[in-house]
């Protein structure tokens, strides 16, 4: 399965923040498979819409 999910990248990465989104919005809704929703996430990261582990920072607490 993963061979398929790394063929389809490249067609993948064609999509539109917002239309990238949508799918990963659902595909978390529905348990989808964890290789399938860390290829998401790399993409988002590349777009600086997701942080990575790397890219997060504490965040303050304000109470």
């Amino acid at each position: 399965m993963f061979k398929c999910i790394k063929r389809h990248a490249s067609s993948i990465e064609k999509l539109d923040t917002k239309q990238l989104l949508k799918i990963y919005f659902a595909a978390v809704a529905t348990n989808t498979s964890s290789d399938f929703l860390e290829l998401i996430e790399n993409i988002l990261c590349d777009r600086g819409v997701l942080l990575n582990e790397h890219d997060q920072r504490e965040i303050p607490n304000d109470s």
